[in-house]
């Protein structure tokens, strides 16, 4: 098949167009990682390290609908596909987990920004805390893995964007040989 110019010319304003895009994405995406990393690290350079008793959990069953191919998530209920027509219900689970720490010999108690299924009631967490606003609490666990994503989202969508301008190159050189 036979390109014209004018379809090369066309071809190459996708390519560029493609190009910025996936760039801007990748760019936006360092940017939040690194916010969200910088302002993390700033809480906790200030905060204060104590252990906090996790005092009661409430969890709850999330489903999510599956009703065609096409149309996974319907937030209500999860179904998985065994390949032979029948479908079997999936349950997420969310959870809140609320803790009590002491400063200077006040009780606080708030709900943690985090849930997992193998916390229990009654056991110990490591919580930071702001010294000048003890009901201001964070956990940090798993912390970093949580903030690798977004640049490993970026660094996936700049190098789509060099292999486009890559494209757009060797395109762009047939166009001028």
């Amino acid at each position: 098949m036979h390109i014209n110019d004018k379809q090369l010319r066309d071809v190459l304003l996708i390519l560029r167009v493609m190009f910025l895009v996936f760039a801007l994405v990748g760019i936006g995406l360092m940017i939040v990682g690194f916010v969200l990393y910088r302002n993390g690290e700033n809480f906790r350079r200030s905060a204060v390290e104590t252990t906090a008793t996790i005092t009661d959990i409430q969890t709850r069953r999330v489903q999510t609908r599956r009703r065609s191919n096409i149309d996974r998530h319907i937030y209500d209920i999860d179904f998985v596909d065994h390949g032979l027509g029948s479908s079997i219900p999936v349950y997420n689970y969310e959870g809140q987990v609320f803790v009590s720490f002491f400063v200077d010999g006040r009780e606080y108690i708030g709900e943690l920004n985090r849930w997992n299924s193998n916390m229990r009631i009654g056991q110990g967490i490591n919580i930071y805390y702001d010294p000048n606003d003890p009901q201001n609490f964070r956990s940090f666990h798993n912390h970093f893995v949580a903030l690798l994503i977004v640049p490993f989202g970026a660094v996936i969508f700049i190098v789509c964007s060099l292999l486009i301008l890559i494209v757009h190159k060797i395109k762009r050189t047939k166009l001028v040989y």
